[in-house]
């Protein structure tokens, strides 16, 4: 049973971890305002703890709120972990296979420099990518 519990825990505390770093690299500009959603995630990992104490201290109707919540937050964590694993699998994919392609040419997207008006790109400071392009010498140039 404790290898059980360790591995549920492990399992569900690096999942919730995932979606705290993905959360928080969304929003670069979340700061001291991440520490709610961490102690949310920290609520929500000890939740089937805090079901089963409070089960015990005659708390039933709190128990299945707590319940409720939990298991519905542990359905959303899990298809948004898998979501988010397969699009990171996808772009890996994406640019390994750029790479093996002789000729293969590439794209720069970057986030832009900025916006006019009210900000609608939420979590993307701006940035300017600087682009060097070089021309490729010919073999029979340069072998001959």
């Amino acid at each position: 049973m404790l290898a059980f519990l360790l591995t549920f825990f492990s399992i569900y505390g690096a999942m919730n971890a995932y979606v705290y770093w993905r959360v928080h690299a969304g929003v670069p500009t979340m700061g001291w305002s991440g520490l709610p959603l961490a102690a949310w995630l920290a609520i929500m990992v000890a939740a089937p703890l805090l079901i089963h104490l409070l089960g015990r201290w005659r708390r039933p109707a709190l128990s299945r709120a707590l319940g409720l919540v939990g298991y519905l937050w542990l359905a959303g964590v899990f298809w948004f972990c898998v979501m988010g694993w397969l699009l990171d699998g996808w772009n890996v994919g994406v640019h390994l296979a750029a790479l093996a392609v002789p000729g293969a040419r590439a794209a720069l997207v970057s986030r832009g420099t900025g916006t006019w008006g009210p900000p609608l790109r939420l979590g993307s400071p701006p940035e300017v990518a600087l682009l060097t392009l070089l021309r490729r010498r010919r073999a029979a140039a340069a072998g001959g």
